[in-house]
């Protein structure tokens, strides 16, 4: 059952059924309707012509490409990262490190703690 709220994909329009504002947006004209389905053959587009698969590979061999021999030179060469400012970039800790640093902070943390409250009482 079609209504006002039924959703039509742009492609059951013809190319003149739109209109583009200023900003590039094409939106249909008022009181369009689409004409363009499987049925009909009035206003469809031909299919897009490519080339198989096979065509596409001979084309590949007639035109190497060179990328392979400039892999291998990148490859052999040893980069050294410096990082200026900032640490985002930098690839994090494993999560056993971080775990054990945040232990440790704990356990310092709670020392500071229990020595205070060791003092509590000669502070009145």
């Amino acid at each position: 059952m079609i209504t006002d709220c039924t959703r039509v994909c742009s492609s059951h329009f013809k190319d003149a059924d739109f209109e583009t504002t200023i900003c590039g947006i094409r939106k249909l004209k008022k009181g369009v309707v689409p004409t363009v389905f499987d049925w009909n053959s009035s206003g469809t587009k031909p299919p897009k012509s490519r080339p198989s698969p096979k065509q596409r590979h001979q084309e590949a061999e007639r035109y190497p490409d060179d990328r392979s021999a400039e892999e291998n030179t990148y490859s052999k060469q040893s980069i050294t990262v410096v990082y200026h400012g900032h640490d985002y970039c930098v690839p994090p800790r494993p999560l056993r490190e971080r775990y054990e640093a945040a232990l440790a902070r704990i356990e310092e943390l709670e020392k500071t703690f229990d020595q205070y409250v060791m003092l509590l009482p000669y502070l009145d």
